[in-house]
C-alpha cells in the first residue's frame, strides 16, 4: 500500500521533501543548535508567562495573569485549551527551532496546495511556492518574531484552494481543503489575518457565484454553497475557544465603546470614545505609502529600513561610517558641538516612508513583478480575474489613510475598525502577485503559439526597463526622498538634501539589481519565444534560477546566520539584570514599574521577572488604558500606590537602578472609612486626580460609580475602627486569600484589577467559603463590604466557560478528522464517484 502510494504521489513527496530541505538550507544555524533571535517572540510571551510556569508546575491551566498591567486575562494573548491541531504545530516548532524553518517550510506546503488546485504544473507550483515563502513580508516577519501571523498567513491558500476545487466540482478535496482551511484560521489565532482570509473568500465565493449565474451553472451553485456553509462550520467547532477571546475584547481597547466622555491626559489615540473600535489615526498610522509601493519592485525604493545613513553598525552595535555618505560629509562639515552632532546623525535615518518606522521594506521580487504583468495581459484563464480583484482590492486596503477604499471599510464594514496596521492586508496582496506570475510562466509552458506571447513580453519588459532606468540614473524626477518624519524631527535644510542624495544613491542601486534581473529573466524567455533557446524546461529553470538568487538574496540583508544565536544566549536575553535580582529578593506580593527601558508600555522584560504596572501587548484592558493616559502617565503617587507598587527601576546614569515611589504602597488590601459615589466615569476619573483641586487619598477614600454599588449597599457607611486588619495570607495568579479582623463592618479595597466578562468567567469572591458580592472601585480596583468578625476571605478566577469550550473544541476536532478520513475512505473506493467532476483541466 506504502508502494502504491509513493508510486502515485512520488512528485509531491519529492517537492514536499525540497521544501523541507529548502526551509532548513535557509536556516542552517540550527543544525548546529542555534535558535531565531525573535524580539517579539518574546515580548508575545511574556504575557502568559506567569499562568505557564503556573501549569507547568501543577497542570492547572488558568485564565489570569498578573505579569503586566498590573493584571490581565490569559484569553486577551491567547485561547486558552483550544485548537488541537494548531497545538500540535506548536509544539513542534517550540521542540525543534523556536520557530524559523518550520514556519517557511509551512508556507511552502500552504501555497503549493493552493497551486495543486488550481491544476498548476508542480514544479511550477513548486516555484510559486518559493515565490510567496520568500515575499519579504513573511520573512521579515518571521525575523521579527510575528510567528502567529506568518502561520495564518501560511494556511490562508488553504482556504483559497478548498474554495476553488468546490466550484471546480471536486467536492470532497474541496471540502476537506475549506474546512481545514478555516479550522487553522482561526486556530492559529492571528484574527486580522483570519478576518483578510475571510475577506479574501468571500470575494471569491461572489466571483464564482457571479460566474455560475452567468454561464448558468445553477446546479453546482446550489450544491457549493450548502457544501461551503458545513465546510465553514465544521472548521469552526474546533475553534470554539475563540469564544474567550471574544468575550474578553469586551473589555479591552479593541471592545465597546468608553465611559469617559472628556479627552484623556495625554491622550495617544488608542481609543477612540465616541464608538466601538480603534481610534482611526491610530488604527492607520501603519498605513503603506503609494510611492512606497515601488519597493514590491525595488528593495530600497524607500529607504528600506531605518538604517542610519551617516554610520553602519556592527554585530556589537559599534558605529563605523559609512563610505561615500553625504549626510556624513555634511555632517562634519556643519556641526561642531559634539551633542547636536550625535542628535542630528541618529535623526539621519533612510527611510522615507509614511510609516513611523519599518523593519524592512516589503519585496515581492523584480523577476515576480515582471512575471505578474506578463501573467496579467497573456494568461487567458479565467481565473486570473479573483486573482486580480483580490490583490487590487487589499494593495487599496494596506495604503490605509490614503485609500478612500480603507476608509468605506473601517467606517461600514462590521469588525473591520478593531484592526490596526493596515499595511498588513499586504499579505493577501504578495499571493496575489506569487499566482499572477506563475499564470505568465504557465502561458509560455503550454504555449502553443509563441508568437503570441512575443508582444505582451515586449511590451511588460519595455514598461519596466524604462520605469527602472528612470529610477536608476534619475530617481529624483520621480520621486522627493523627503519624508514627514524628517519635518518633525526639524531637520536643517543643509542635512536634509545630503539625506535625500543617500536615499537616492540607495535607490539608484536596487534599481540597477532589479533591472539586471528582469533583463536576465526577459532575455531568457524571449530567446525561448524566438526559438533560438531550444526546449521550455531549460527555460523556465533558468528564469526559476534568476528568481531564486534574487530573493533569497536579499532576504539575508535581513534574515541571516546573524539572527540565529545559541541557546544559552537566547536565555540571556530574558535573564534578570542585577536590579531585578535584587527585587526578586523580596518574597512579599507587589508590583514593579519600570521607567528605565523607555517607553514602560512597551517593556516586555519586566513582566518575566515581576508583576509590572507596565507591558506590552495591543489589547489592555480598556479601563486600565485609561487609568495610563489619566494617572499613571501623569506619575500620580496615590494611584501608583493604590496599585501596590513598591518598585521603580530608574536609570541612575549609570544603568538601572531601584528608586521607591513617592507614597508608600498600600499593599494588597486595606480598610477606608469613606466612600465617595459619583454619578460617571468621568468623574470617578477626576476623583483619582492628585492636583491644586483634588488630593486622593486612597487609604481613606474609595471613589466609586453609583451604578457600580452592590445591591445591599443601601447607604452604608463604614465606621472607623483602628484595631482592624486584613492581610493577604496565599498568592496564586487565579487565587488570592486574605484574613480579615474587624469588630465592625467594613469596606475593603484590594490592589487588584475588578474585572468579569459578559460570559460569567471573571473574579468571584467569598467570605468563608460562601459567594459574595464585590464590585468596582477606584476606577479599576476590587473592593467588598466585609462583615465584622474573623474571616476567610478569598478571590478566585473562574474559567470554567473557557474550559468547557476547550474541551468542546477538541471532541469537534475529532469529529473534523473522522468525517474528513471517512470521505477520503469512501471517495478511494469510488463510492463518492458520481458526486463530483474528474475531468478538471491542467493547466
Amino acid at each position: 500500500m506504502l508502494k502504491e502510494f509513493y508510486n502515485k504521489n512520488k512528485q509531491h513527496i519529492t517537492i514536499i521533501a525540497l521544501f523541507l530541505v529548502v526551509s532548513v538550507a535557509y536556516c542552517y544555524p540550527i543544525l548546529s543548535g542555534k535558535k531565531m533571535n525573535q524580539n517579539d517572540d518574546f515580548s508575545a510571551k511574556a504575557l502568559n508567562v506567569e499562568a505557564e510556569k503556573y501549569y507547568e508546575k501543577t497542570g492547572e491551566f488558568i485564565g489570569w495573569t498578573n505579569s503586566m498591567f498590573s493584571g490581565m486575562p490569559t484569553s486577551v494573548g491567547s485561547n486558552g485549551p483550544g485548537n488541537y491541531s494548531v497545538n500540535l504545530i506548536y509544539a513542534f516548532a517550540e521542540t525543534f527551532d523556536g520557530f524559523s524553518f518550520d514556519v517557511i517550510f509551512w508556507s511552502l506546503i500552504g501555497m503549493y496546495i493552493l497551486f495543486c488546485a488550481l491544476g498548476i504544473n508542480p514544479w511550477l507550483g513548486a516555484l510559486g511556492s518559493f515565490i510567496f515563502a520568500f515575499s519579504s513580508f513573511n520573512i521579515l516577519s518571521l525575523e521579527q518574531g510575528h510567528v502567529q501571523k506568518v502561520f495564518n498567513i501560511a494556511l490562508m491558500p488553504l482556504l483559497m484552494g478548498g474554495i476553488y476545487l468546490i466550484f471546480q466540482k471536486k467536492y470532497i478535496w474541496g471540502f476537506i481543503a475549506t474546512a481545514f482551511g478555516v479550522n487553522y484560521q482561526i486556530g492559529m489565532g492571528h484574527y486580522q489575518i483570519t478576518y483578510y482570509a475571510a475577506i479574501a473568500a468571500v470575494v471569491m465565493c461572489l466571483f464564482y457565484g457571479l460566474y455560475c449565474i452567468v454561464k448558468n451553472e445553477n446546479q453546482l451553485l446550489l450544491k457549493a454553497i450548502p457544501l461551503l456553509l458545513v465546510a465553514v462550520i465544521l472548521g469552526a467547532l474546533p475553534n470554539l475557544s475563540v469564544i474567550n477571546t471574544y468575550y474578553a475584547s469586551h473589555e479591552t481597547t479593541r471592545g465597546g465603546a468608553s465611559e469617559l466622555t472628556a479627552p484623556s491626559a495625554g491622550e495617544t489615540n488608542s481609543t477612540d470614545k465616541k464608538k466601538d473600535g480603534l481610534d482611526y489615526n491610530y488604527a492607520t498610522q501603519w498605513s503603506y505609502g503609494l510611492t512606497e509601493s515601488f519597493t514590491f519592485l525595488v528593495p530600497n525604493a524607500s529607504g528600506g529600513d531605518g538604517q542610519n545613513l551617516a554610520y553602519e553598525f556592527d554585530k556589537r552595535g559599534q558605529p563605523k561610517p559609512r563610505k561615500d555618505s553625504e549626510t556624513l560629509q555634511a555632517l562634519q562639515d556643519n556641526v561642531t558641538d559634539n551633542a547636536q552632532y550625535g542628535q542630528l546623525a541618529n535623526a539621519a535615518q533612510a527611510y522615507w516612508g509614511k510609516q513611523p518606522f519599518v523593519g524592512g521594506p516589503i519585496y515581492f521580487g523584480a523577476i515576480v513583478c515582471f512575471l505578474a504583468i506578463f501573467g496579467l495581459i497573456a494568461s487567458q484563464k479565467v481565473e486570473k480575474w479573483w486573482i486580480i480583484i483580490l490583490t487590487v482590492l487589499f494593495l487599496l486596503l494596506a495604503w490605509g489613510n490614503n485609500s478612500i477604499v480603507y476608509k468605506f471599510f473601517f467606517d461600514f464594514v462590521p469588525v473591520f475598525n478593531k484592526f490596526r496596521t493596515p499595511s498588513m492586508a499586504l499579505s493577501v496582496v504578495q499571493i496575489g502577485f506569487s499566482l499572477l506570475a506563475i499564470l505568465g510562466l504557465v502561458e509560455i509552458y503550454k504555449a502553443g503559439n509563441k508568437e503570441r506571447l512575443v508582444k505582451p513580453l515586449l511590451y511588460t519588459g519595455l514598461g519596466f526597463g524604462v520605469l527602472l532606468v528612470i529610477m536608476a540614473i534619475a530617481p529624483t524626477t520621480l520621486f522627493s526622498f523627503e519624508s514627514v518624519n524628517d519635518v518633525t524631527r526639524g531637520l536643517p535644510d543643509w542635512l536634509l538634501s545630503a539625506m535625500v542624495d543617500d536615499r537616492a544613491a540607495l535607490m539608484e542601486k536596487d534599481a540597477l539589481r532589479s533591472l539586471l534581473f528582469i533583463a536576465g529573466a526577459f532575455l531568457v524567455i524571449f530567446l525561448y519565444l524566438k526559438g533560438t533557446l531550444k526546449g521550455v524546461n531549460t527555460a523556465l529553470i533558468a528564469v526559476a534560477i534568476l528568481i531564486v538568487i534574487d530573493l533569497w538574496s536579499f532576504n539575508q540583508r535581513y534574515l541571516n546566520k546573524d539572527k540565529f544565536v545559541t541557546p544559552a544566549a537566547k536565555k540571556s536575553i530574558i535573564a534578570p539584570s542585577a536590579v531585578d535580582q535584587q527585587i526578586m529578593q523580596d518574597p512579599t506580593h507587589f508590583r514593579v514599574f519600570n521607567l528605565a527601558a523607555g517607553n514602560p508600555f512597551s517593556d516586555w522584560k519586566t513582566s518575566y521577572h515581576h508583576h509590572s504596572i507596565g507591558g506590552y501587548h495591543g489589547a489592555k484592558l480598556r479601563k486600565y488604558q485609561e487609568l495610563i493616559e489619566n494617572q499613571i502617565n501623569t506619575m500620580n503617587p496615590s494611584v501608583l500606590a493604590m496599585l501596590n507598587t513598591k518598585y521603580l527601576i530608574v536609570d541612575g546614569g549609570q544603568g538601572e537602578t531601584i528608586q521607591r515611589p513617592l507614597k508608600n504602597p498600600m499593599g494588597n488590601a486595606w480598610f477606608v472609612n469613606n466612600v465617595k459615589v459619583v454619578e460617571n466615569a468621568d468623574q470617578e476619573m477626576a476623583a483619582l486626580n492628585v492636583d491644586s483641586t483634588n488630593v486622593f487619598e486612597p487609604a481613606q477614600t474609595l471613589i466609586v460609580q453609583k451604578k457600580n454599588l452592590p445591591e445591599d449597599w443601601n447607604g452604608f457607611t463604614p465606621a472607623a475602627d483602628p484595631s482592624a486588619s486584613i492581610q493577604l495570607l496565599d498568592y496564586a495568579p487565579h487565587k488570592l486569600k486574605y484574613e480579615s479582623n474587624t469588630s465592625k463592618d467594613q469596606v475593603a479595597v484590594f490592589s487588584e484589577i475588578y474585572y468579569e466578562q459578559p460570559d460569567g468567567d471573571g473574579w468571584k469572591a467569598f467570605v468563608d467559603g460562601q459567594p459574595v458580592e464585590h464590585f468596582r472601585g477606584d476606577y479599576v480596583l476590587r473592593a467588598m463590604k466585609v462583615p465584622a468578625g474573623k474571616h476567610l476571605i478569598e478571590f478566585k478566577y473562574d474559567a470554567s466557560e473557557t474550559r468547557f469550550r476547550g474541551i468542546i473544541s477538541f471532541i469537534f476536532m475529532i469529529v473534523l478528522i473522522i468525517v474528513s478520513g471517512a470521505l477520503i475512505y469512501l471517495k478511494n473506493k469510488g463510492k463518492l464517484s458520481k458526486f463530483e467532476n474528474t475531468d478538471i483541466q491542467k493547466a
